[in-house]
């Protein structure tokens, strides 16, 4: 072999050896390259996932709040009783039942939730206090409730409200509220005749009150009642309630039949207008 030939050929061997050399340098570069960000990944997800935990600790430590729902009205009772609520308080016919509770939950009108360890019932209500007119003479106050006729049940549920009152359905504004309450409870066509004082719905239906006391309607459950209030006069239910022709200086009652979603009777309320 020449010595050109010989001198081209060791020529071309290191230019091989010197780009293998090259390549493997890449490919080590390249998986180490690949190492750290793999490590740097892991790094930065641990650290996030470690950010989210302590946030999940901090809020269950700040807040202590978890909404409980039911899955039925005996995983309910379950549930009461561990928190030492004696519910066979509840079957007496003054208080609602653990049924009347449950389905209260299933239509949104109540929450439960524990807070700090101890159930809790949340409602969101409005209450609304309806005048005869603008002079404020009178106001409308609901009296009893009567469960079979206002001439029958010897027993009527006292109330002695000097307002409506209605619990706020999920999802439902307190003006919604306020119109489906007196339209359910006085009737439809006093919904449609609603005036507000100032010629609309004052600012104060718009901020909330909460105030924590026991449940009327379940003894011994704490609730936390989120109040919503308005006045306001219907100028109609004055006309056909309080100025009928009667005597006028002297408190006025009148009983309204309010009736179940399916049409079925529910009660008479007794509402009173009272000189103020």
């Amino acid at each position: 072999m020449s010595i050109k030939r010989q001198i081209k050929k060791n020529s071309k061997s290191r230019t091989r050896r010197s780009r293998t050399r090259r390549s493997r340098t890449r490919r080590s570069r390249t998986r180490r390259s690949r190492t750290r960000r793999s490590r740097t990944r892991r790094s930065r997800t641990r650290r996030s996932r470690t950010r989210r935990s302590r946030t999940r600790r901090s809020r269950t430590r700040r807040g202590g709040v978890n909404e409980f729902i039911p899955d039925n009205v005996e995983h309910l009772k379950k549930k009461l009783k561990e928190q030492g609520i004696n519910t066979t308080k509840w079957e007496n016919g003054k208080s609602k039942t653990v049924e009347n509770l449950y389905n209260e939950i299933q239509k949104g009108e109540t929450k439960l939730a524990m807070i700090n360890g101890i159930i809790k019932r949340i409602v969101s209500a409005v209450s609304v206090k309806i005048y005869d007119s603008q002079a404020k003479q009178y106001l409308l106050h609901e009296t009893s409730h009567h469960n079979i006729t206002q001439s029958e049940d010897p027993r009527p549920k006292m109330k002695g409200n000097d307002d409506m009152r209605e619990k706020m359905n999920k999802g439902e504004t307190p003006i919604e509220a306020m119109t489906r309450g007196i339209s359910e409870e006085l009737g439809e066509e006093y919904s449609k005749n609603i005036r507000f004082f100032h010629g609309e719905p004052s600012l104060d239906i718009y901020k909330v009150d909460t105030i924590k006391e026991d449940s009327n309607s379940y003894p011994g459950l704490g609730a936390h009642y989120n109040w919503y209030r308005e006045e306001i006069y219907i100028p109609n239910l004055t006309v056909k309630t309080l100025y009928s022709g009667e005597v006028k200086d002297q408190d006025k009652y009148f009983f309204i039949k309010e009736l179940n979603d399916d049409g079925t009777f529910k009660r008479n309320i007794k509402w009173t207008w009272k000189k103020t």
